[in-house]
């Protein structure tokens, strides 16, 4: 805790990033054994998914306006002892209200994180390095989302999935101290403030005006999550139900889509520095839709765990540059305010999907539900190449 510094402060949000998709990330690799325990129909398992991304969505936009007007290390350590005493809860819940409330609290919470993380990294690295800056600090949560199916499968196996919330709920809790302790405010370091440039005169521009020039590629991004995040956040019950793996590995199987991801983001990262913040979204969202269909249509076996982790790797390769987009986008001022917008949308509208693949896997089937949501996938890789030149 000693120096702000680069050094410093970026592991120290890379293991906040870590914990909190920790306790995050059980959910939907321990949803299979949710549903046995609760008796839940597809539709209620999507909507349980559902609540968690709504939830957090819509947090994001109060959280975003006040990381730009409140002190940032009192909004850190509030949102990591929210998410993790709501994680020990949902081990505890008993029935279907319960259990969606208690997934309520916690997204309510975890929905703070991220465009307060992402605006303070974003303002302590210049331009040339922000890209990389965003790729390091997604690590820390791709690594906690892979690690959480792994070792909670493996819990949920021996001892019962409460324990396994119970348990990696630990590290989460275990870093508010640490948070408490920064001497941060508004998202801003000391150092950064005293060399900051001095603000041009006038009214910044409007959001709106600002976000206008990254709308198409923005759009197309939010479909593709739209499409893959909905899919992969039913994929564990797609495994046990269609391809007859057992619930445990399930939700191990998942962990090679995020693991993917350990390299994704940071390589997506150094070629948006390098080669142009679109046009690093743009290479993702290409391969991203093949990929899909991929994992939806492989059977169990070495080749579908090298389509899972190539998703995987694909899906986080365009974060760090469509993040770096939005930051650059817009005032200094605004940042907090625009990436909580950013995240609000990416969150409400893939929510919006989950409980309606619910509800046509009850209806058409597993098969046919996602057999169309990688085909869908792979138009919108191909409208990405369409419009490559646009953007």
């Amino acid at each position: 805790m000693a120096g702000q510094t680069r050094r410093g402060v970026l592991p120290l949000f890379s293991y906040a990033h870590f914990a909190e998709h920790l306790s995050t990330a059980l959910l939907v690799p321990l949803l299979p054994f949710i549903r046995d325990a609760f008796g839940l129909s597809y539709f209620q398992a999507g909507l349980v998914l559902s609540a968690h991304s709504i939830t957090s969505g819509l947090t994001n936009l109060p959280a975003g306006w006040l990381a730009d007007r409140v002190s940032l290390r009192w909004m850190m350590g509030t949102t990591m002892a929210g998410v993790s005493l709501a994680t020990l809860a949902i081990g505890a819940v008993v029935g279907f209200w319960p259990l969606l409330f208690v997934v309520v609290i916690s997204s309510f919470f975890s929905g703070t994180y991220h465009p307060v993380a992402t605006s303070f990294i974003s303002s302590y690295f210049r331009a040339r390095q922000r890209g990389q800056a965003l790729g390091i600090h997604m690590i820390g949560g791709t690594l906690g989302a892979t690690i959480a199916p792994i070792v909670g499968g493996l819990i949920a196996q021996a001892l019962g999935w409460r324990y396994a919330f119970i348990f990696l709920a630990i590290p989460c809790l275990a870093s508010v101290p640490f948070y408490l302790r920064l001497h941060l405010d508004r998202g801003e370091l000391p150092e950064e403030a005293a060399g900051a440039a001095p603000a041009p005169s006038g009214p910044p521009p409007g959001l709106a005006r600002s976000l206008r020039p990254i709308l198409l590629v923005y759009a197309l991004s939010i479909g593709m999550q739209l499409i893959t995040v909905g899919a992969t956040s039913l994929l564990p019950i797609f495994m046990v139900d269609r391809r007859l793996v057992a619930p445990a590995y399930a939700a191990m199987m998942l962990a090679l889509i995020r693991g993917g991801g350990l390299l994704g983001a940071p390589a997506g990262g150094w070629v948006s520095d390098h080669l142009g913040r679109k046009q690093s979204v743009i290479m993702s969202l290409a391969v991203v839709g093949p990929l899909l269909l991929s994992v939806v249509l492989l059977p169990v076996g070495p080749a579908l765990i090298i389509a899972m982790l190539a998703l995987g790797l694909a899906q986080q390769f365009k974060q760090p540059g469509m993040q770096s987009l939005v930051v650059e986008s817009v005032p200094r001022g605004r940042r907090s305010t625009a990436l909580g917008i950013y995240f609000f949308f990416s969150a409400e509208v893939r929510s919006m999907m989950v409980p309606f693949i619910g509800l046509s896997m009850d209806l058409l089937g597993v098969g046919p539900t996602f057999t169309g949501l990688g085909i869908a996938a792979v138009v919108v890789s191909v409208l990405a190449l369409a419009v490559r030149g646009r953007v």
